[in-house]
């Protein structure tokens, strides 16, 4: 009887002592996200939000992750500054884009308090296009992070780096701070997140979609015509839009983009996106040369 005992005693203690390894081993190999199935990311912007976000709900699918709850809040062209403000006061100017179920609905005059009672597990800020690669005119980072997570304590607070002008761009900003030219316009917008974004302790990721779109215009998607910019301005509504989606997507979840290259129809455009975001997750603050490059 005592030599049974014993018996069961060091199984006990045995198994006192794996299952905790065991628990924090299946801990740590499922994503904090991933924890009840759901994939929630908010973004506070502006129509740059917008086209981050617009496509994600289906790459996040083809990706496959089964559920997804996405949301905008946007002002066109505001500034930093401009959120802080009417966050901190429940301002009803936003107009406010969700998706639960791939299709988006859109209300008007909304607040942060049309969302402050959901999960999120991210929320994304970012400048205003211009004042983006400008440390003079970037807003208040540290004290934009602080309120996302003062509203949001369970998300992680996220910077999305965003993309240069196209060179065809007409804007007199664009003229004045950089020459027109959307090279010193994305160094200007990495240096400026390198210097204002990266030392604040509060912003949790930094997603390099501008690095993702500037390693497509190596590829013949270029710079200039109409395949990743619509309006000399904002992404193309499919591929200009899936390139910062997919990225975007990488960056939170750490997940393969490569599976997409099944999954888009045109594969010419799905070597050259798949490679330009597996570029900017590898090299984040620097363009990559394309083994597909333009014959330009």
């Amino acid at each position: 009887m005592k030599k049974t005992m014993k018996k069961w005693l060091a199984l006990w203690l045995i198994l006192s002592i794996l299952m905790p390894c065991v628990a924090a081993a299946d801990t740590e190999s499922v994503p904090e996200w991933a924890e009840d199935g759901v994939l929630r990311i908010l973004g506070v912007g502006n129509s740059y939000t917008e086209d981050t976000f617009w496509k994600m709900y289906e790459v996040a699918q083809a990706m496959g992750i089964e559920k997804v709850e996405l949301a905008t809040m946007v002002i066109g062209g505001s500034t930093l500054q401009r959120h802080i403000n009417y966050l901190k006061r429940g301002i009803a100017k936003y107009t406010l884009h969700r998706n639960t179920n791939g299709v988006w609905k859109t209300t008007q005059n909304a607040s942060v308090h049309d969302v402050i009672n959901t999960d999120w597990d991210f929320v994304t800020m970012q400048e205003q296009s211009i004042s983006a690669g400008l440390p003079s005119s970037i807003g208040n980072v540290e004290k934009m992070a602080a309120n996302l997570h003062e509203l949001f304590p369970r998300a992680k607070v996220v910077w999305n780096v965003t993309w240069a002008y196209p060179d065809e761009n007409d804007s007199a900003d664009f003229a004045k701070y950089f020459d027109r030219n959307n090279v010193k316009m994305y160094e200007s917008i990495i240096s400026t997140a390198q210097e204002k974004v990266v030392p604040v302790a509060g912003v949790d990721y930094i997603i390099p979609n501008g690095t993702a779109i500037q390693n497509a215009r190596q590829t013949y998607l270029g710079d200039s015509g109409d395949i990743l910019f619509r309006d000399k301005l904002h992404l193309t509504h499919e591929k200009g839009r899936i390139i910062v989606a997919m990225n975007t997507l990488a960056t939170l979840t750490g997940m393969d983009v490569t599976p997409m290259l099944d999954k888009l129809q045109d594969q010419e455009y799905a070597a050259c996106a798949v490679e330009a975001v597996i570029n900017a997750q590898k090299n984040p603050w620097q363009v990559t040369s394309s083994q597909y490059p333009s014959e330009k």
